[in-house]
């Protein structure tokens, strides 16, 4: 992958560079740890399963390799190839990544499956996947206070705001924390989550999933397959308790980015989900570049199904906006007519 020019000025839904130092010290950094031991998109693996016992070993996820389409997914695919080609031809995005996965029936698609993004705050769902992870051993970190302190609102520089935020010198409870860190996407809320727990244990929740880390000064690692285990694990309750996994999708599916997996599907229908989006400036502070993802669970009457879309493109902030709505729309109306 290349280098960012040294020109840009990135900014990252979860990772602000007003506060660079901040950012590689201490957001980031249980990120950034060098070459690392799992990259998903290398490996092939029939089975999921979680290391670290001498006597079991628990099983996450089942069938992780693509499998055989059906008919009416051969059909979709090539659709959703058209959509991102036609989208690619209108200028709205210069390359777009879809994973979907029919939960009821076991079905995969995907388009362009090995293109590597940066997650930004689809970030978010492993700190807060640590943190439950944490309540299996102790309940009352829910009820654990924390005081928010920070020189700079680490939202400052946001596309888009929260509609909610924590303040400096505020005082919440560590599960108002993560609603707000989910629902609102609230940077300030994610960075007092991240120091107040070991690291390690988020980094754990990564390498559970075997989902790749980044190498040093690598930007995009995560692809749209790396990211569906996060959210199939959550749906399966295989990794947390199923009443922890219950509540955490409960607060992805109150989360209030209505612009794109939603925006596809019709009104009513649950979707738990979570954005993220990265924004480069030039040095003048014009927009050259973005990556704008949505990921998630749709409930489908017919059959829920996981839907991955990772977008790359320019300045066309809306174009991106609605090239994740086609695909999401198209994705629902192919899997509501029955495959």
């Amino acid at each position: 992958m290349k280098k960012p020019l040294k020109k840009e000025k990135i900014t990252r839904d979860l990772f602000v560079v007003p506060i660079a130092a901040l950012i590689v010290g201490v957001v980031c950094g249980w990120l950034i740890r060098g070459e690392q031991e799992y990259n998903l998109g290398e490996k092939e693996l029939s089975t999921l399963r979680l290391d670290g016992y001498k006597l079991i070993s628990p099983l996450l996820v089942c069938d992780t390799t693509p499998g055989k389409t059906s008919a009416g997914e051969q059909v979709m695919e090539k659709k959703l190839q058209s959509v991102v080609e036609k989208a690619k031809q209108m200028g709205n995005i210069t390359s777009a990544s879809i994973y979907f996965r029919n939960i009821k029936s076991g079905g995969q698609v995907l388009v362009n499956e090995n293109e590597k993004y940066f997650p930004a705050s689809l970030n978010k769902v492993p700190v807060m996947m640590a943190y439950f992870k944490e309540a299996q051993k102790d309940p009352n970190i829910f009820s654990k206070k924390i005081t928010v302190s920070f020189t700079n609102d680490i939202n400052g520089s946001q596309e888009i705001k929260p509609a909610q935020t924590v303040k400096s010198g505020e005082t919440h409870k560590v599960i108002d924390l993560i609603e707000r860190m989910i629902k609102f996407s609230d940077n300030n809320a994610a960075y007092a989550l991240i120091n107040n727990i070991d690291r390690a244990k988020i980094d754990q929740t990564s390498k559970d999933l075997k989902v790749a880390y980044p190498r040093q000064e690598v930007i995009d690692y995560i692809t749209v397959n790396d990211f569906s285990y996060f959210l199939r694990v959550l749906y399966n309750a295989t990794y947390l308790r199923s009443d922890l996994s219950e509540r955490a999708l409960e607060l992805l599916g109150g989360i209030d980015f209505k612009d794109g997996l939603v925006a596809g599907v019709p009104s009513g229908i649950t979707v738990a989900h979570k954005f993220g989006l990265q924004t480069g400036y030039n040095s003048v502070g014009i927009v050259e570049k973005r990556e704008l993802h949505d990921c998630g669970i749709i409930y489908n009457e017919k059959s829920p199904y996981v839907l991955c879309i990772m977008t790359k493109s320019g300045d066309s902030f809306e174009g991106a906006k609605s090239t994740i709505k086609s695909i999401s729309a198209l994705v629902w109306e192919e899997v509501s007519k029955g495959q």
